[in-house]
C-alpha cells in the first residue's frame, strides 16, 4: 500500500474514523435503518475509502467546496450535458443532474465486481452464441425455450449472422445494487445498446478535473482514459477486413434519443462519425456513408439504434432510423456491427432465473456476482411460490423492459387479487424480483451530506477472449422525492461521479493498448456526411440572419430611442422598410406618420422584433433555430464554438424585462459581440475542411442575400429618405469607418454604395461575399472535378464580372442618375440568382445520391 495512504488512514484511525471527525460534512447525515450505508458502518464508522476521500476533501477551505461546486455546475451548461426526458414539460433538452459527491469504493471492493462482471459478460457471450446458433442449451433443458422465442428481441433474421472475432457480446453493461448485508447484486443486464459511459466520463472530467483534482490526486483515483483506449482499439480491430484507416461510425437515432448527447460527445471524443439512418445506404452487400465526395464505404457501426429498428427490410418495416439490407451486408462480411442485432435477448429479466445453472454448464463455476432473485411465472413451482409471498415481491414483464413495475406491497388486497390473476392469465409473460432496499451513499445538501439510494452501472468492452472494466461508472441516485427502487433516469434520478482509490504507490493504469496499425499522417478532412454539411451550411446561414437582423434592429431603436427620439425617425426609414420586407417587424402604422397613433404601437412592435418567440423572424425565434441546429451538430462544433451558440440562444430568454426601448440597446450589443466572437472563431479557429467550407459558404450566402435586399429597398426610397439613412446604412454594415478613413465630407450616396457593394478590399461588402462565395464553391468536389460546371458558380462568376467593371464615379446628376440606375437593375436581378445557389447545393450536395456517385475508397 502507498506509505502516504497509509499514513492518511491511520491519521483517521487515530481520530475515530467516526462520523464526528468530520462535522463539516457529516452533520447532517442519518443513514436510515435496515440499508447498507456506502459511508458509515452500521456502528457509525466511517468506511476505509471514505476516510481517505474525506481527509482530502477537509483540506479544501471553508466555504472554498460551494464555490468550486458552482463553477463545475456553469461548466455542465457550457457542455451542453443533457438528457432528453419523454414527455416532461422542460422539453426535450433537460441539464443532466450531477451530484457533486461520488461514490467511493476501495480496490478490494471493486475486484470483486470487477471478476464478477467479466464472468457475467464471458456468459453471456457463450450463451448468444448459442441462441443464434446450435442452441443446445434449449435442447439440454437449460432453458425453456419460450425465454427464447416468446421474447420479442430474438430476432430470426440473425440466427447465423457472423460475430467479428468471434465475439457476440463486444459491449455489456450491468447496473449492481448493494443489498443491506453489503452483497453486490446485478439488478439488470444491458447487452442490446449498453449508453451511459459517455455521461461517466463527462462526470469524471467535471469532479475529477474541475471540482476537485487535487481530492482525485491524493486518493490515488484510477483514471478513465485507459478504457476507452480499449474501446477505440476494440472498434477498429472490429473492421472485417485488414485496413490501415477502418472507417468507424456510430450509428445514432438522432437529436430526438434520450441519449443523444452522449452519443455526440462519444463520437467526437473517440474520433469516429455520428452518423443518422438517412446518412447510411447498402450497395452491393456493402454499406457507404453518404459524403460531398460521394459514397464511402463503411468497415464497422457501433450500433446506438434498438436493434428492432436496424433493418427495415428484414426486421421492423416501419423503422425510419435504420438502414435497409444492412442484415444482408453484414452476412456477407462487409461490415461489422457492434453489439451485433439480436443481442437483447439475454437482457430479458426472466433469464435471470437460469443464470446460476447456465454458469456451472457454461463456464463450469458459480455465479459471481448473484442476480437479484427470479421467479418466472412461466414454470409451475416458481410462480406458486411468487404468488404466495406477492406482497414483498416486484412484478415485471417477462421480456420487455421498460413496462410497468408493480411492488406488491404498494397494492391493497383488491389489488394483489387483481395483480394475482393478469400473472395467472398468462403466466409465462411475468416475473416476479425480491425488492431489494437500494444502499444509500452521500449527495450534497447544500449545507453537507444527505444520504439517498444509488445504483451504479459498470461497463465492459470484450478484449481478446476476456473483457476489459471501466474503473468505475455511472452511479444513479434516486430523486429527493423517490422512495421506491427503479432507479430510473427518465423518472428524474440524478447521477455520480464513482471512483476507484487504488492502493498502490502509483496510481496502475490499464495496460496500454498496442497500436495495431502503422502511424499514419493525415491531412485529409475525413469523412464528413451529407447532413452534417447542410446543418454546417444553414448554421452559417442562420447566424448571419440573426447577425444581420441584430445590426439592423440596433440601427432604429439606438436612433429613435437617443435624445432626438421619434424626430430620428427620417434616418432609418429604408432601415424600418427592410425590416418589414423581411418579417422581422410588424408595424402598426407607416413609420413617416409616428404622431398619428403615438409612439406606444411602435415601441411594442420593436419589443416583439427582438422577444416574439411566435414571430418568424424575430431574434428569439433566430437564435433559437440557430441553438437547435448547433444542437444536432454537436459533433462537429468545436467546445468554444458551441459556448458561443448556447449563449446566442439563450440570452434572449435570460434577459430581464425590458420596459423603456433604451433598454434593448446593452442586449444588441451584447448579441453583436457574441456573433463576432462566433464569426471569428469559424475564422481563426477551423480547419479548412469541407464543413467550414459549408459553414462559412452559407454565411456569406446570407449576407449577400441581405445586402442585396438592404441595397435594393435604399434605391427604391425616396431621395430624401435614403440620403437621410446613409449613416444609418453604414453601420449595420459596419463600415463607418472604412467609409470616413477614404472620404472626407458627410456620407454621399455614389461613395456610400461603391464602399457596400464594390469594392472587394471591405470584408463587409457585397463584392467581398461574392468572391468568397465563388472560392469556397471552386473548392467543392464537383466544381474539382469540373470547374465552372455549375450553376453557382456561373451565378458568382458573372456577378463578380460586373462588379469588377463598375464605376460609380460621377460628373453631373445624369451620370448619377444612371449610375443609380444600373446599380439597382444589376440588385434586382442578382437577388433570384442568389436565391437559386441554395437550391443548386441542395441538388448537388445534400439530397440523396444517385448510386453511381462513389467517391474512390481510401487506401486499404
Amino acid at each position: 500500500m502507498n506509505p502516504e495512504v497509509s499514513e492518511q488512514a491511520a491519521a483517521a484511525a487515530a481520530a475515530g474514523s467516526d462520523a464526528a471527525h468530520f462535522q463539516r460534512w457529516l452533520r447532517q447525515y442519518q443513514p436510515p435503518a435496515g440499508r447498507h450505508d456506502e459511508l458509515l458502518t452500521a456502528g457509525g464508522r466511517v468506511r476505509a475509502p471514505w476516510a481517505r476521500f474525506l481527509a482530502q476533501l477537509s483540506k479544501l477551505r471553508p466555504h472554498d467546496f460551494e464555490h468550486r461546486w458552482e463553477q463545475a455546475r456553469k461548466l455542465l451548461v457550457e457542455h451542453g450535458v443533457t438528457y432528453n426526458v419523454y414527455g416532461d414539460p422542460e422539453g426535450q433538452e433537460r441539464p443532466w443532474e450531477l451530484d457533486p459527491v461520488p461514490l467511493v469504493l476501495g480496490a478490494d471492493d471493486w475486484a470483486t465486481i470487477e471478476q464478477g462482471l467479466i464472468q457475467r459478460a464471458t456468459l453471456f457471450d457463450r450463451l448468444l452464441r448459442d441462441i443464434y446458433g446450435p442452441r443446445q442449451t434449449l435442447a439440454d433443458g437449460l432453458l425453456p425455450p419460450e425465454i427464447v422465442f416468446a421474447n420479442e428481441r430474438f430476432l430470426r433474421p440473425c440466427v447465423g449472422l457472423p460475430a467479428a472475432g468471434g465475439r457476440h457480446l463486444p459491449f455489456y453493461a450491468a447496473d449492481l445494487a448493494r443489498s443491506p448485508d453489503g452483497q453486490w447484486w446485478v439488478v439488470s443486464d444491458r447487452t442490446q445498446a449498453p449508453s451511459g459511459m459517455g455521461y461517466a466520463l463527462e462526470n469524471r472530467i467535471v469532479i475529477g478535473r474541475a471540482l476537485m483534482p487535487e481530492v482525485a490526486r491524493e486518493c490515488q483515483l484510477v483514471r478513465l482514459a485507459g478504457f476507452f483506449d480499449h474501446l477505440r482499439e476494440t472498434l477498429a480491430a472490429a473492421a472485417p477486413r485488414p485496413t490501415t484507416q477502418p472507417h468507424v461510425v456510430l450509428l445514432s437515432p438522432g437529436p430526438l434519443n434520450e441519449t443523444y448527447f452522449e452519443q455526440a460527445y462519444l463520437a467526437r471524443y473517440l474520433g469516429i462519425t455520428l452518423a443518422e439512418g438517412e446518412d447510411l445506404t447498402v450497395r452491393e452487400d456493402r454499406v457507404f456513408l453518404k459524403t460531398l465526395e460521394g459514397l464511402r464505404p463503411v468497415d464497422v457501426i457501433w450500433r446506438r439504434v434498438d436493434e428492432g429498428f436496424a433493418d427495415p427490410l428484414e426486421l421492423r418495416s416501419d423503422s425510419q432510423l435504420g438502414v435497409s439490407g444492412l442484415l444482408q451486408a453484414i452476412r456477407a462480411g462487409n461490415v461489422t456491427v457492434l453489439n451485433p442485432p439480436g443481442s437483447g435477448v439475454v437482457e430479458a429479466p426472466a433469464l435471470m432465473a437460469f443464470l446460476p445453472g447456465l454458469c456451472e454448464r457454461l463456464l463450469g463455476e458459480p455465479l459471481r456476482i448473484p442476480s437479484v432473485a427470479t421467479w418466472w411465472c412461466g414454470q409451475e413451482k416458481p410462480c406458486r411460490e411468487a404468488l404466495s409471498q406477492l406482497d414483498r415481491l416486484v412484478v415485471k414483464h417477462a421480456f420487455h423492459k421498460g413496462s410497468k413495475v408493480s411492488y406488491g406491497r404498494s397494492e391493497d388486497p383488491g389489488g394483489r387479487a387483481a395483480l394475482t390473476g393478469r400473472i395467472l392469465d398468462d403466466p409465462r409473460s411475468w416475473v416476479a424480483q425480491e425488492e431489494i432496499p437500494y444502499s444509500t451513499s452521500p449527495v450534497w445538501g447544500g449545507h453537507g451530506f444527505e444520504p439517498r439510494q444509488v445504483t451504479m452501472r459498470v461497463f465492459l468492452v470484450a478484449e481478446g477472449d476476456s473483457y476489459v472494466v471501466m474503473p468505475g461508472g455511472l452511479t444513479r441516485v434516486a430523486g429527493e422525492s423517490q422512495s421506491r427502487p427503479g432507479i430510473s433516469m427518465q423518472r428524474g434520478s440524478g447521477s455520480k461521479d464513482t471512483w476507484v482509490l487504488s492502493d498502490r504507490a502509483h496510481e496502475p493504469q490499464l495496460p496500454s493498448v498496442r497500436n495495431r496499425f502503422p502511424v499514419v499522417i493525415r491531412r485529409s478532412p475525413g469523412q464528413f456526411s451529407s447532413r452534417v454539411a447542410d446543418n454546417l451550411y444553414w448554421i452559417g446561414r442562420y447566424a448571419e440572419r440573426s447577425e444581420f437582423a441584430t445590426r439592423l434592429l440596433r440601427g432604429v431603436i439606438g436612433r429613435i430611442s437617443a435624445e432626438s427620439g421619434f424626430g430620428a425617425i427620417a434616418e432609418i426609414g429604408p432601415l424600418w422598410d427592410y425590416l418589414i420586407l423581411l418579417g422581422h417587424l410588424e408595424a402598426p402604422m407607416s413609420h413617416r406618420e409616428p404622431a398619428a397613433q403615438g409612439f406606444a404601437p411602435l415601441e411594442l412592435a420593436l419589443k416583439a422584433a427582438v422577444f416574439d418567440p411566435k414571430r418568424m423572424g424575430s431574434l428569439l425565434e433566430l437564435n433559437s433555430q440557430l441553438l437547435r441546429l448547433g444542437r444536432v451538430s454537436r459533433d462537429a462544433l468545436s467546445l468554444d464554438t458551441w459556448r458561443i451558440v448556447r449563449r446566442l440562444g439563450e440570452n434572449l430568454r435570460e434577459w430581464p424585462s425590458v420596459r423603456r426601448l433604451g433598454d434593448l440597446m446593452p442586449l444588441l450589443d451584447r448579441l453583436v459581440n457574441l456573433h463576432a466572437a462566433l464569426s471569428g472563431l469559424a475564422q481563426e479557429n477551423t480547419t479548412r475542411t469541407p464543413g467550414w467550407a459549408f459553414l462559412d459558404l452559407g454565411r456569406r450566402l446570407e449576407r449577400s442575400l441581405y445586402a442585396t435586399g438592404l441595397g435594393q429597398t435604399l434605391l427604391e426610397a425616396p431621395d430624401a429618405d435614403r440620403r437621410a439613412a446613409l449613416d444609418a446604412v453604414l453601420e449595420v454594415f459596419d463600415s463607418a469607418i472604412t467609409y470616413r478613413q477614404r472620404y472626407f465630407f458627410e456620407p454621399r450616396l455614389l461613395p456610400v454604395l461603391d464602399t457596400l457593394f464594390v469594392d472587394p478590399a471591405n470584408p463587409r461588402s457585397l463584392a467581398f461575399q461574392l468572391e468568397r462565395l465563388d472560392s469556397h464553391l471552386a473548392s467543392l468536389p464537383t466544381e474539382l472535378r469540373q470547374p465552372h460546371s455549375t450553376q453557382s458558380r456561373g451565378v458568382t462568376t458573372r456577378a463578380l464580372e460586373r462588379l469588377r467593371a463598375t464605376d460609380l464615379g460621377a460628373r453631373d446628376v445624369e451620370e448619377e442618375r444612371q449610375r443609380l440606375g444600373a446599380m439597382q437593375h444589376f440588385l434586382d436581378c442578382l437577388g433570384p440568382e442568389l436565391e437559386s445557389i441554395s437550391d443548386d447545393l441542395t441538388r448537388q450536395y445534400f439530397s440523396l445520391l444517385r448510386p453511381e456517385q462513389f467517391a474512390p475508397e481510401a487506401p486499404r
